[in-house]
């Protein structure tokens, strides 16, 4: 057994949440910040990788919100990390049947201008009464889009319902793929930050660089998987015992936990004592995680034209629903382009189908994918991609998962419960919870995340500003 190393605050988790705790107590003159991460990496759900001629993002993608109440946004225009400036297309390309048809883009353009009201509809119904649950997020959007067909011509609407189904891929993906158990109500919390929604050319790294190289050397220390979290209040003054894996542990005033919500879903039974609260608890595992998952093929000389890449599966309706998890390829949305890198296509899709997808042999992924693209696009003669990869985050022990969502097992938000610290007798707040799935409004974003590791270290902070200095 090492011997105890004492710290002053001990970060658990080297995602952008515990970065940027660590990042604020540094800037603030705290000392003896440690951070605490299981893996050989930090970042957590911020993976950019070299595939292809350039990079890939296999978590986070881009930045929700171009302006400077966005964290992340702030963080990047500080450090010229948007040049050059790239906003999202969402609907880039164009839409095609199972039939190989393309749908009329004008056509496809009204219904998502259908879809953008209802976002805003959504919007509008946090303000309502959550005495009860909303209905499912699914049920609401179904519901919408069938009264919308109304607005299209009989001959329309095929096509139209085949554009809608499309779209619910793309909500199932925004919200981890679980829309029969999201709340309607609750999911209308989520603030929708303006400007759009923005690209960063050299990858979700260049933000992790950016806030680790503000650090002191050796703040982190990664292959240190923390198994227990002590509250320890026999001595005069509480301490917080942090036990490894690895045999080491560390002695604390503070602790900052940053663990997904998939993470603590497995182990917050074995990681605390005492045990947390039956409220914290129940938050954990009442709050939804959801599953996201990206494939990306390289193609070795591109067989679309650049710019106009995209490739969104509208299913008719009697084949959108799959059959089982082996008909896993009917939950994704679209084929993109990838910014900066011309052969690659990414294919997005989410919920229990992406997990299925995630256990596959790779080779069997990529039959797949080239089997839908050429049926799509009514071309047999496509060629097979050169390469395949893909994220693997339902399975990765750390993460065990994508983003939270809120569910429809409470009519109230549990978030105020998880971001709760817990206190000693004194009222010091002794083991402190960051990271996305704790901020009321800004869950399953990479601005979450980093607000709610800032409002955590300055917890800490304002509790020292506001003792007499000795």
């Amino acid at each position: 057994m090492m011997a105890d190393i004492p710290c002053r605050v001990v970060v658990i988790g080297g995602g952008l949440a515990g970065l940027s705790a660590a990042e604020s107590l540094a800037q603030a003159g705290v000392t003896g910040v440690r951070i605490l991460e299981a893996s050989h990496r930090c970042g957590g759900r911020m993976k950019t990788i070299r595939f292809g001629e350039s990079i890939v993002e296999l978590g986070a993608n881009w930045i929700h919100g171009a302006t400077l109440s966005n964290s992340v946004f702030t963080l990047a225009a500080q450090n010229n990390l948007l040049n050059p400036y790239v906003l999202l297309d969402r609907m880039e390309g164009y839409c095609y049947t199972s039939a190989g048809h393309v749908i009329d883009p004008h056509l496809a353009n009204r219904v998502w201008t259908i879809y953008q009201a209802l976002e805003q509809d959504l919007g509008g119904l946090s303000s309502q009464t959550k005495d009860t649950p909303g209905i499912p997020l699914e049920s609401w959007y179904k519901n919408k889009f069938e009264n919308a067909l109304a607005l299209f011509k009989t001959q329309e609407q095929e096509d139209a319902r085949a554009v809608m189904n499309c779209l619910l891929n793309l909500i199932r993906f925004h919200n981890g793929g679980f829309l029969e158990d999201t709340d309607t109500h609750l999911i209308a919390q989520y603030e929708e930050l303006p400007g759009g929604e923005v690209k960063l050319p050299r990858g979700c790294a260049s933000i992790l660089d950016a806030v680790l190289n503000t650090l002191p050397k050796g703040s982190v220390q990664y292959n240190t998987e923390v198994t227990n979290v002590h509250l320890d209040t026999s001595g005069p003054t509480p301490k917080v015992e942090v036990r490894c894996r690895n045999g080491s542990q560390m002695m604390a005033e503070h602790v900052i936990v940053t663990c997904s919500l998939g993470f603590l879903k497995r182990h917050h039974h074995a990681l605390f004592s005492p045990p947390l609260s039956s409220q914290k608890v129940h938050a954990i595992e009442n709050i939804g995680f959801g599953i996201v998952s990206k494939i990306f093929l390289y193609y070795k000389i591109p067989f679309w034209v650049q710019g106009r890449g995209g490739i969104k599966l509208c299913w008719q309706e009697h084949e959108s629903r799959p059959l089982g998890k082996e008909e896993w390829y009917k939950k994704i949305f679209s084929f993109d382009e990838v910014l900066n890198n011309p052969g690659v296509l990414v294919a997005w899709l989410s919920g229990d189908e992406a997990a299925y997808m995630e256990r596959l042999p790779l080779q069997e992924v990529a039959n797949v994918c080239s089997n839908i693209l050429k049926t799509f696009l009514g071309n047999p003669g496509l060629p097979s991609p050169t390469r395949v990869c893909r994220s693997e985050w339902s399975d990765n022990p750390y993460i065990c998962g994508s983003y939270s969502y809120p569910t429809t097992s409470s009519p109230h938000s549990l978030v105020p419960h998880l971001m709760e610290p817990v206190c000693s007798s004194d009222q010091v707040p002794r083991i402190l919870f960051a990271g996305e799935a704790t901020h009321p409004t800004y869950f399953s974003t990479m601005h979450g995340a980093r607000s709610s590791g800032l409002r955590e270290a300055n917890r800490i902070i304002s509790l020292y500003n506001m003792r007499p200095k000795l």
